[in-house]
Protein backbone atom coordinates (compact mmCIF):
# COMPACT_ATOMS: atom_id res chain seq x y z
CA UNK A 1 0.00 0.00 0.00
CA UNK A 2 0.95 3.75 -0.63
CA UNK A 3 0.70 6.17 2.28
CA UNK A 4 1.10 9.96 1.38
CA UNK A 5 3.82 12.74 2.95
CA UNK A 6 3.40 16.61 2.47
CA UNK A 7 5.97 18.32 0.62
CA UNK A 8 6.39 21.93 -1.11
CA UNK A 9 4.26 21.54 -4.36
CA UNK A 10 1.73 19.03 -3.07
CA UNK A 11 1.50 14.84 -1.59
CA UNK A 12 3.70 12.52 -2.92
CA UNK A 13 2.61 8.97 -2.87
CA UNK A 14 5.66 6.43 -1.14
CA UNK A 15 5.59 3.13 -0.86
CA UNK A 16 5.80 1.26 2.35
CA UNK A 17 8.31 -1.71 3.00
CA UNK A 18 6.22 -5.10 2.16
CA UNK A 19 5.29 -6.59 5.41
CA UNK A 20 6.12 -10.32 5.80
CA UNK A 21 3.66 -12.23 4.16
CA UNK A 22 2.61 -9.40 2.10
CA UNK A 23 0.08 -10.32 -1.64
CA UNK A 24 2.10 -11.09 -4.28
CA UNK A 25 1.61 -8.71 -7.17
CA UNK A 26 -1.10 -9.81 -9.53
CA UNK A 27 -3.18 -11.40 -6.95
CA UNK A 28 -6.56 -10.59 -6.17
CA UNK A 29 -5.97 -9.53 -2.54
CA UNK A 30 -3.23 -7.56 -4.12
CA UNK A 31 -5.76 -5.73 -5.83
CA UNK A 32 -7.99 -5.17 -3.31
CA UNK A 33 -5.59 -3.65 -1.21
CA UNK A 34 -4.44 -1.17 -3.93
CA UNK A 35 -8.15 -0.42 -4.12
CA UNK A 36 -8.27 0.49 -0.34
CA UNK A 37 -5.05 2.40 -0.58
CA UNK A 38 -6.74 4.83 -3.27
CA UNK A 39 -9.25 6.30 -0.60
CA UNK A 40 -6.92 7.20 1.65
CA UNK A 41 -4.87 9.01 -0.90
CA UNK A 42 -7.61 10.50 -1.95
CA UNK A 43 -8.24 11.63 1.65
CA UNK A 44 -4.78 12.24 2.73
CA UNK A 45 -4.47 14.45 -0.37
CA UNK A 46 -7.62 16.53 0.40
CA UNK A 47 -9.25 15.46 -3.21
CA UNK A 48 -13.28 15.51 -2.68
CA UNK A 49 -15.10 12.11 -2.09
CA UNK A 50 -15.71 9.97 -4.74
CA UNK A 51 -18.66 7.86 -5.41
CA UNK A 52 -17.91 3.90 -5.41
CA UNK A 53 -19.01 1.42 -7.58
CA UNK A 54 -20.88 4.37 -9.35
CA UNK A 55 -23.99 2.70 -11.71
CA UNK A 56 -24.44 4.52 -15.08
CA UNK A 57 -27.15 3.18 -16.91
CA UNK A 58 -27.01 3.15 -21.33
CA UNK A 59 -29.11 1.12 -23.01
CA UNK A 60 -30.66 -1.41 -20.37
CA UNK A 61 -26.67 -1.73 -19.56
CA UNK A 62 -25.80 -1.60 -15.61
CA UNK A 63 -22.43 -0.31 -16.13
CA UNK A 64 -20.50 0.44 -12.74
CA UNK A 65 -17.56 2.88 -12.56
CA UNK A 66 -14.64 1.99 -9.21
CA UNK A 67 -14.79 5.44 -7.97
CA UNK A 68 -16.66 8.76 -9.67
CA UNK A 69 -17.11 12.22 -9.20
CA UNK A 70 -20.53 12.26 -10.73
CA UNK A 71 -20.87 16.55 -10.57
CA UNK A 72 -17.59 16.53 -12.77
CA UNK A 73 -18.39 13.87 -14.93
CA UNK A 74 -14.80 12.19 -13.92
CA UNK A 75 -14.70 8.73 -13.16
CA UNK A 76 -11.32 6.41 -12.48
CA UNK A 77 -11.11 2.81 -13.17
CA UNK A 78 -8.18 0.52 -11.60
CA UNK A 79 -7.83 -2.15 -14.59
CA UNK A 80 -6.14 -5.19 -12.28
CA UNK A 81 -4.55 -8.56 -13.74
CA UNK A 82 -2.97 -7.01 -17.01
CA UNK A 83 -0.28 -9.18 -16.94
CA UNK A 84 -1.70 -12.49 -15.02
CA UNK A 85 -4.21 -12.74 -18.30
CA UNK A 86 -6.96 -11.23 -15.81
CA UNK A 87 -10.22 -9.94 -17.20
CA UNK A 88 -8.62 -6.88 -18.70
CA UNK A 89 -6.11 -8.16 -20.96
CA UNK A 90 -8.31 -11.22 -22.69
CA UNK A 91 -10.01 -10.22 -25.98
CA UNK A 92 -13.14 -10.44 -25.08
CA UNK A 93 -12.57 -8.24 -21.73
CA UNK A 94 -11.05 -5.91 -24.12
CA UNK A 95 -14.39 -5.52 -26.18
CA UNK A 96 -16.59 -5.17 -23.13
CA UNK A 97 -14.55 -2.59 -21.45
CA UNK A 98 -14.35 -0.39 -25.01
CA UNK A 99 -18.03 -0.52 -25.25
CA UNK A 100 -18.06 0.56 -21.79
CA UNK A 101 -15.82 3.21 -22.08
CA UNK A 102 -17.32 4.17 -25.09
CA UNK A 103 -21.20 4.87 -23.50
CA UNK A 104 -19.33 6.77 -20.84
CA UNK A 105 -17.86 9.33 -23.51
CA UNK A 106 -21.08 9.70 -25.32
CA UNK A 107 -23.03 10.55 -22.32
CA UNK A 108 -20.13 13.24 -21.52
CA UNK A 109 -17.72 11.35 -18.71
CA UNK A 110 -13.91 11.55 -18.40
CA UNK A 111 -12.77 8.19 -17.48
CA UNK A 112 -9.26 8.33 -16.54
CA UNK A 113 -7.67 4.20 -16.38
CA UNK A 114 -5.49 3.51 -14.06
CA UNK A 115 -3.33 0.19 -13.21
CA UNK A 116 -2.07 -0.93 -9.46
CA UNK A 117 1.02 0.63 -10.56
CA UNK A 118 0.00 3.62 -11.45
CA UNK A 119 -1.88 3.76 -8.36
CA UNK A 120 1.23 2.80 -6.22
CA UNK A 121 3.45 5.43 -7.67
CA UNK A 122 0.70 8.17 -7.10
CA UNK A 123 0.24 8.98 -10.66
CA UNK A 124 -3.51 7.80 -10.41
CA UNK A 125 -3.80 10.41 -7.80
CA UNK A 126 -2.35 13.27 -9.75
CA UNK A 127 -4.53 12.30 -12.74
CA UNK A 128 -7.06 12.88 -10.99
CA UNK A 129 -6.40 15.91 -9.10
CA UNK A 130 -5.42 17.64 -11.88
CA UNK A 131 -8.73 16.74 -13.54
CA UNK A 132 -10.89 18.07 -10.82
CA UNK A 133 -8.97 21.02 -11.41
CA UNK A 134 -10.09 21.54 -14.82
CA UNK A 135 -7.43 20.04 -16.80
Amino acid sequence: MAYLRAVQGGPVVCELLPAVGAPRRGSRVAGAAVKISLPMQFKVARVPEPVTEYRFDTNGRRWRFDYAWPEKSLALEVDGGGFVNGRHSRGTGIEKDCEKYNAALVQGWKVIRVTPKHVRDGRALAWVVEMLKGG
